[in-house]
This record gives C-alpha cells, sequence and structure tokens, in this order.
C-alpha cells in the first residue's frame, strides 16, 4: 500500500488539507507521510503525527494499520529489522479489527520479508503461506501470486527446490492470467534455478529463455544477459563446454557494450576457468587478468581473490610453480580476512599439490591436513576428496603404508557414496527429463485435444450462428408476409367499401334517372292531352283556306 507521489501530487494533498477537517484529513496525511518519511525529518515529520494522532483520535483502524505499515516501511529501508517486524505485527492488528485484509496480506508479507533479511527462512515460509491463504480469502490474484512466487524463493533458499517449482508454477499461471510480463520474467528466472538443481536441465534452459524473451519485450539488457549468461551455466552443469562458452562469449559482448563491469567480470571469469580445463591456457590468463583489473577498479576483495586462486591453478597445470605460489600464497590471505571458508580449502590444496610437485613432502602432508579437517566441517565433498586422494598417495611415497592405506579407504568409501549420490541425481535427472518430456507430450496432446474442441466450437457456433440466421430471417419474411397480408387486407376491406358505396351511389342515381323519366313521361302526357294533334291543325288550317 506504498504510494508514489510526485511534487504537483504533494502540493494538490497539501491544497486539499486545507480545506479538510477531522477524519476527511487522515488519508492525504498519511499519503505525504509516505514520501516525507524519508526525509531528514523522518519519523517525526508532522503529516505523519497528525495522521496517527487524528487516527487514534477518531478510532479509524484502517488508517491506525496504515500508520504501522508506513513504520515498517521506513524501517526495513534503514534495515532495522526488529523494528520493521514489531511496526508490522501492529499494523496487522488494527487491519484485522478493521477487516481490511488487504492490509493484512500487506503487513503479514513485509514480516516475512524481514525473516528473510534475517536468514530466517523457516519462519518467512510459515507468514510467506499465511499471506497466501489470505489473498486466497480475499480473491485478490496479483497478491496470491507474488506470495506464491516469495514462498518458491523461500523454499529454494531451503533447499526444497521440489516444493518451490510448485509453487513457482501456480505464480506464473496467475501471472499469465494477469498478462504480467515483468512478474513472469521474474519467475520463469527462479524456478529455472530449481530445475537446475533438481537436474531438469531442458526445463531450466527452457524458462530461462521464456524469461530472457519477455525481458528483451521489456528492454530489460541486464536482466537479458543475465539470462544468456544463466542458460550458458546451465549448458556447463550439462558438461557441455563448447554450448557453455558459446553463451558466455555472446553474454560478454552484451555487457560489455552495457558497461556493467562487476557482471563482466564474473563472465570472464567462468570464461578463464573453462579455458584452463580445455588447457587454452594464454587465452585463458587473458581472461582472468581482465577479470582481476576489473575487481581491482571494484575493489571487491573477494572476488579479487578467487581470481588469483584460478590463476594460481592456471600455474601449476603450467608447472609455474614460484608464480603459482605467488598467487596463491595472496588468494589465501585475502579469503581469510573475508572469512571465505571454501576459498581457503582451495587455496590450501593447491599449496598442497604445489609442495607435493617441488618435492616437499611434509609441507604438502600439512596443507593437504589442513583443507580435509576445513573441508570434513564444512562439507565440501570435492575438497575431501582431493586431500584424501593426494594423502594417500603422500603417505605410500613416505612408506607408511598404514595411514596410506587408512586414507585411501576413506577416499575410496567418500568416492563410492559421492557416485551412489551422483548416480542417484543422474536417475533424478533421467526421472526429470522423462517426466519433463512426457509433461510436454501430454501439454501437446492436450493442445491438440483443445484445438480440436475449438474447432468443433467454432463450428457449432457456426452453425448455432447460421441456424439463429435462418430462423431470425425466417420471422422477419413471416412478419413481412403477414403485415403485406393485413395491409392487402386492410385495402380489400376499403376497396370493398367504396364499391359498395358506388353501387349505392348507382342504385340512388338509377332511382333517380327513372323517376326523372316517369316525370317527362308523365308531363308529356299531360302536353299532349292539352295541346291539339297534328291532324286537327291541319284540319283546321284546310278550312280557313278555303274561307278565303
Amino acid at each position: 500500500m506504498k504510494a508514489i507521489l510526485n511534487a504537483g501530487t504533494q502540493d494538490s494533498l497539501i491544497k486539499i488539507l486545507q480545506s479538510k477537517k477531522d477524519t476527511a484529513r487522515i488519508w492525504p496525511l498519511l499519503l505525504l507521510a509516505t514520501e516525507t518519511i524519508r526525509t531528514p525529518e523522518g519519523l517525526n515529520n508532522k503529516y505523519l503525527k497528525e495522521g496517527f494522532e487524528l487516527a487514534k483520535q477518531f478510532n479509524c483502524n484502517n488508517y491506525l494499520g496504515y500508520y504501522y505499515n508506513i513504520l515498517g516501511l521506513h524501517y526495513e529501508a534503514k534495515r532495522e529489522i526488529n523494528n520493521a517486524i514489531g511496526a508490522y505485527k501492529e499494523g496487522f492488528n488494527y487491519y484485522k479489527i478493521a477487516n481490511y485484509l488487504p492490509g493484512q496480506i500487506h503487513c503479514i508479507r513485509g514480516r516475512a520479508l524481514m525473516y528473510v533479511m534475517d536468514n530466517h527462512f523457516k519462519l518467512a515460509e510459515l507468514f510467506f503461506k499465511q499471506s497466501v491463504n489470505l489473498a486466497r480469502l480475499n480473491n485478490d490474484k496479483s497478491e496470491l501470486a507474488l506470495c506464491l512466487y516469495f514462498v518458491g524463493k523461500v523454499n529454494g533458499n531451503l533447499d526444497d527446490d521440489r516444493e518451490a517449482i510448485k509453487f513457482y508454477l501456480e505464480s506464473i499461471e496467475l501471472y499469465t492470467q494477469l498478462n504480467d510480463s515483468n512478474k513472469l520474467a521474474s519467475a520463469n528466472n527462479e524456478i529455472a534455478t530449481s530445475y537446475k538443481a533438481v537436474g531438469n536441465f531442458p526445463a531450466a534452459i527452457a524458462s530461462t529463455q521464456l524469461a530472457q524473451k519477455f525481458y528483451g519485450r521489456k528492454k530489460r539488457w541486464y536482466d537479458y544477459a543475465g539470462c544468456i549468461v544463466n542458460i550458458g551455466t546451465i549448458y556447463y552443469d550439462m558438461h557441455n563446454t563448447e554450448k557453455s562458452l558459446e553463451c558466455f562469449y555472446e553474454g560478454e559482448k552484451l555487457l560489455s557494450e552495457l558497461g556493467d563491469q562487476l557482471y563482466l567480470g564474473i563472465v570472464k571469469y567462468n570464461i578463464g576457468s573453462m579455458l584452463i580445463e580445455q588447457k587454452k591456457y594464454n587465452k585463458a590468463l587473458t581472461y582472468l587478468n581482465a577479470a582481476r583489473e576489473i575487481y581491482v577498479n571494484q575493489k571487491n576483495i573477494d572476488l579479487y581473490a578467487s581470481i588469483l586462486l584460478s590463476i594460481g591453478s592456471l600455474h601449476i597445470e603450467k608447472k609455474e610453480f614460484d608464480k603459482a605460489i605467488e598467487n596463491v600464497t595472496e588468494g589465501l590471505r585475502l579469503k581469510r580476512k573475508v572469512n571465505d571458508y571454501t576459498g581457503i580449502c582451495e587455496a590450501l590444496n593447491n599449496f598442497g599439490i604445489i609442495y607435493k610437485e617441488t618435492g616437499e613432502i611434509k609441507k604438502s602432508i600439512s596443507s593437504f591436513h589442513e583443507a580435509l579437517e576445513l573441508a570434513s566441517k564444512l562439507r565440501l565433498t570435492s575438497g575431501e576428496l582431493t586431500a584424501l586422494k593426494n594423502l594417500a598417495f603422500l603417505y605410500k611415497k613416505e612408506n607408511n603404508f598404514k595411514l596410506s592405506s587408512e586414507y585411501f579407504e576413506k577416499y575410496a568409501a567418500l568416492k563410492d557414496s559421492f557416485l551412489i549420490k551422483e548416480n542417484a541425481d543422474k536417475v533424478a535427472e533421467m526421472d526429470a527429463l522423462y517426466q519433463s518430456e512426457k509433461q510436454s507430450s501430454e501439454i501437446n496432446l492436450l493442445n491438440q485435444q483443445k484445438e480440436t474442441q475449438e474447432k468443433e466450437i467454432k463450428v457449432n457456433s457456426l452453425q448455432r450462428k447460421m441456424l439463429m440466421g435462418g430462423i431470425a430471417f425466417l420471422v422477419a419474411l413471416a412478419f413481412l408476409i403477414f403485415n403485406r397480408y393485413r395491409l392487402k387486407q386492410k385495402s380489400n376491406l376499403k376497396l370493398q367499401s367504396a364499391y359498395e358505396e358506388i353501387e349505392k351511389s348507382r342504385d340512388e342515381i338509377e332511382a333517380q334517372k327513372k323517376e326523372i323519366i316517369d316525370s317527362i313521361h308523365y308531363a308529356k302526357r299531360i302536353q299532349n292531352s292539352l295541346l291539339p294533334t297534328e291532324k286537327y291543325i291541319n284540319k283546321s288550317l284546310n278550312k280557313l283556306n278555303n274561307k278565303n
């Protein structure tokens, strides 16, 4: 719940504060406190104090939880682990009273991270799993994915990589759903480390390549180069030195362009070590000296000492014992200064080899005994084997066959147990490969089934759409036909009505016509009855003419 504010936002919040009263002031005050807590005023800044006092006055448990959350972040940044744990614990209690799950999750996760910083991985695992349960309860995919990722990392630190893989896989599935490419890159990078630890090298390479692809999309070139180098280390563990060197050379080129000197030094150191194995001593020395120069400039004593021991080993291989003693002596001094006991053990074994080769048997035996004692305490099998084998040889040369036999028996027993473990690891590796291939086959089969189902769904969907379209067309057609039928009926009714009106008018006209004709005939009869006939008129006219 950390708020990131810029200057403009702070000014806006300050203006908001001027218009707010009582509880309305708490949230902007605490938001301002998240930024100003990093100022010289620190925990004494006015925003934090006023926000806390108001939250306490009005019993705002949610805000009180956030107040302690801010304190936790402050102590975390200063690496004051116990204070941070105490603050997160108080924050969780207030969030619990307020029944605010997101705040509870954040405080538990913050507390777990403090246990990680203090190397208490078992406690960290317990609290991370508690945060997982709360995130599930809150149905918060983003928070759940993050908590699962942290459980995976803790299990990796506890050397339980098979368990770590389970949590990483669930986290990756959620980040895929959330389409969070940044988190997907980190999770795939981490799961690759666990795959490598259990011997599942194909899965380790595939996961690292996937992380590399995500980093490339985001243009995170340092992380991109790191993936190339990590793939190189996986190939090295697979005893594929050529492929490993190919990756390291590519990583070296990219890191040179980016200017990351510290990481570049590690890559050059690894290249030099592999070239020694290939007996390419001159080229190896060039790379080791380049790495040594980087670590001198970086003032990194530990890595500088490691380079010196590797250069010493190179001179031992070349039988240049004076140069070997010079480098191993300085390397041992620096390793003792930084308390790197693994490096000390390596240097002592190197001295034993140098003295054996130069004929200084007593010095050689003394160095190997010191190396054996330290390797036994540290459980460095390779260091123990080197010391035991050489002690058996040296005591035989001294004609001390009893001690020679004892050390050879110890060497043989340790070698046998080492081979048994190595064979078990190989069996586990083959099983992991088989399971990986089986899983890939199952995934391919599921993908094929999914594709078939998707095609069937598409066909069914198309058929449904066509059917629905056909039905819709028929319904529309039926509606049109029915509508036209209704219009036709209305039209016919109007025509019928008009026809009846016409018929009625025609009958009325006919009746009127008949009545008129009858009237005319009647009038004519009357007229005829009143007027003289033509014969009568003619007769009358003739009479008149005769008189004249």
